[in-house]
Formats: C-alpha cells, sequence, structure tokens
C-alpha cells in the first residue's frame, strides 16, 4: 500500500508507465463459417503518461505490436492470416491516444472506466478510434483493459478464403496492458 500512496503523492507530477510484454498481450476473435477462432501476441510495447489530477489533458499513450507474433494456433490459419495482415509490408500496429475521459473512478480501489481516443495504424490506414479501457493500479502497475469491435475492410484488408471457409469482415480486438512506473 505504501507504493500505491507514493505513486499519488504529487497528484500534479505527470506520471510515466512502460509496458511489459511479459505480462501483456493483445489479440482478436474473429467468426468464421464454421466456428469463432481468436488470436494473440505478447509482442507488445509502448509507454503510458499523464498528470492523475488532470489527465482528461495530459495523458498521452503509444502501444505497437508486431504483428507478425499473432498466432492463432493453427499454423495453416496463422500462415493465411499473416498473409493477409502483409506482415512483411507493415511492420507495425500502432494505437496513439490523443484523449482519455473518465467515466468513472473509484479512489478507494484504485480503479475506473476511461474512455479513450485515438490513431490506430493498422495495415498502413490510419483512422480514429474510441476504447472503453478498465483502469486499475496495482503497487507500481497500471493494469488496462478493453476492447472494440473492427472491420478489417476499413483498413483495406482483404481476408482471403480457405476452400469453403471465409472468415467475417468484423473482429473483435481485445487488450491486456500491464505498465510499471518508469522512475528516475
Amino acid at each position: 500500500l505504501s507504493s500505491v500512496s507514493s505513486l499519488f503523492r504529487h497528484q500534479s507530477d505527470k506520471l510515466v508507465f512502460r509496458v511489459l510484454p511479459e505480462e501483456s498481450s493483445i489479440g482478436f476473435t474473429a467468426q468464421s463459417t464454421l466456428h469463432e477462432f481468436s488470436g494473440v501476441t505478447k509482442a507488445v510495447e509502448g509507454f503510458l503518461q499523464g498528470i492523475p489530477a488532470d489527465l482528461e489533458n495530459s495523458a498521452s499513450s503509444n502501444i505497437k505490436i508486431d504483428p507478425s507474433k499473432l498466432k492463432t494456433g493453427i499454423a495453416a490459419r496463422d500462415k493465411w492470416m499473416l498473409k493477409d495482415l502483409e506482415v512483411t509490408r507493415y511492420k507495425e500496429i500502432v494505437f496513439t491516444l490523443k484523449k482519455a475521459r473518465v467515466i468513472e473512478k473509484d479512489l478507494e480501489r484504485l480503479k475506473g472506466l476511461v474512455e479513450v481516443s485515438g490513431i490506430l495504424d493498422l495495415h498502413g490506414v490510419k483512422r480514429e478510434i474510441i476504447i472503453p479501457v478498465d483502469v486499475k493500479i496495482e503497487d507500481d502497475k497500471i493494469i488496462c483493459n478493453g476492447e472494440t469491435p473492427l472491420s478489417m475492410s476499413d483498413y483495406s484488408i482483404r481476408v482471403h478464403s480457405m476452400l469453403f471457409l471465409r472468415v467475417a469482415d468484423k473482429v473483435v480486438v481485445n487488450f491486456h496492458l500491464v505498465a510499471r512506473r518508469v522512475t528516475d
């Protein structure tokens, strides 16, 4: 508890958190002709920062993933997915935070709901997205969980079919980000 109190001792100081890839993941759930499937990666890097007393005006973040590290658990499907994502051409998927709006906060439990908006750069297409994010503080870490639906066609991703199997255009992207406070 002492590390948590020290984390927020200076509400007007900017706090910086670095993503811990070994504790974080970004994934998706998609629907094919026959069944639902999912994929995930731990190849996540980036930072989150802001001033606790003025989060809505100070929050910034940049999160990157390596799409070539996405895995669904079936090698043949992974091969097609990586081909559709053109991972040799588009080597990163990047989310850059533009704005954060606190929807709910529970200072006693050090958690809340934040609506974030920013630019998702996926497959060479940049689009603004809005995501509700559950945020929790534990010790010197911040934990962010959320999900958002995306249309692959919005990002010029052409999904190929395999035999009679077709993947739906809409997918749900989910994330679990754990970041540790960077101290001087």
